[in-house]
Formats: C-alpha cells, sequence, structure tokens
C-alpha cells in the first residue's frame, strides 16, 4: 500500500517524526512499509481501502512509550489510532477512520497487573485477550469465572470503535451485575488537555 500522509504534514515532518519514534520503540516496531501498512487494513471497512489508509503503525509495549509516543505525534501534528486486540470487523478495525493516521497498536502491552477476588475485578493491559485472563484465573486458581463472548484472538477492553461494549467484556464475580457497572477505571492518554 503506497503511503499517504497525514493531512496537513509534510514528508519532511513525518520523516522526522518516524526517526523520533523508532529512537523511542526501536526500528523493529515503527512499521512503515507497503507491506507493513497493508497489515493494518480492514478487510470490511466501508469504501475503498485508501479511505481508511495507515501511514505507519507503531508497536508499543508500556505505558511510558505510550506516553513518549503521543508526546512526539502532538509536536508534530501526527493523528494516531489506537488499537488492541479487539476484531472489530465493519466498525473499524484496525484501519483508522482518517487516512494518513498512524496507527498506535498496543498489543504487546499483555501485561494482567491485579486480579483482587474479594472485589471482583481486575486491572490489565489494553493487549490481555480473553484467554489470556482465563488462563490466568485458572493457572493461579483465582475463584472468579469469565463470560467469555469472542474467539481466542479476542480483546476483554476493545478498540475505540466498542468502548460501549467493554464492560461486558470484563471479569466478574458469581453475582451477576448489568454489564454497564462492570467498568470501573479506565487510564487514558491525551495528547494535549484543554482547560476550561
Amino acid at each position: 500500500m503506497k503511503l499517504i500522509l497525514p493531512r496537513g504534514v509534510s514528508q519532511g515532518v513525518f520523516g522526522a517524526a518516524l526517526a523520533a519514534f523508532e529512537r523511542v520503540l526501536g526500528k523493529e516496531h515503527v512499521l512503515a512499509t507497503d507491506t507493513d501498512r497493508e497489515t493494518y487494513l480492514d478487510l470490511y471497512a466501508p469504501g475503498n481501502e485508501i479511505t481508511h489508509a495507515p501511514s505507519a503503525a507503531l508497536v508499543v509495549s508500556s505505558t511510558e512509550q505510550v506516553q513518549e509516543v503521543v508526546r512526539i505525534a502532538n509536536q508534530r501534528r501526527i493523528p494516531l489510532w489506537p488499537i488492541s486486540r479487539g476484531k472489530n470487523y465493519g466498525y473499524g478495525g484496525s484501519a483508522p477512520a482518517m487516512p494518513g493516521t498512524v496507527v498506535l497498536d498496543l498489543t504487546r502491552m499483555k501485561r494482567i497487573l491485579e486480579v483482587n477476588a474479594d472485589l471482583g475485578y481486575c486491572i490489565i493491559e489494553p493487549g490481555v485477550g480473553f484467554f489470556d485472563l482465563h488462563e490466568h484465573l485458572t493457572r493461579n486458581r483465582i475463584p472468579l469465572w469469565m463470560e467469555f463472548r469472542a474467539t481466542r484472538g479476542g480483546a476483554l477492553w476493545a478498540t475505540p470503535s466498542s468502548a460501549a461494549s467493554a464492560p461486558r467484556r470484563m471479569a466478574s464475580t458469581r453475582q451477576v451485575f448489568a454489564a454497564w457497572r462492570s467498568c470501573c477505571r479506565m487510564e487514558s492518554w491525551c495528547a494535549r488537555a484543554r482547560g476550561r
């Protein structure tokens, strides 16, 4: 897939941004070849592939890397499209909504940070899938159960287009609550905070 630059970004600025991303992530995690761009197309997205073509993809593995990538993107006015493991075919998937956007791939963020059996919650990174958490609960004999709604590749916390359905995708105790009550906290990264 031929390179489509982000709107309003020159080839020079884009090249400098890629070099800055490489300093943070390493060259192997900055994906900017024609083949790399094709990998992040959504075959089920409406319209033609150019409508949703990414300019590159960045594969991060930590919160600190996300923060640094967002800072660099903000400085150079590079739009980002975050994805994780969710397979939202026809609802955006991995393909960005705006051509030339850089995909921010969170699938390497796979840590299960905390599971609290008493209160029935878990704190996970975006790359943790259903079976990752299920295997963790089983291996550690944690008395929580999961409701499975996806294939092995499915995410517990999916891409932005399906964030509204995320509460249904969390581990829960045997007492079943309304799905929207399951989501207690999110950590978000913003390029720029705006005052009142």
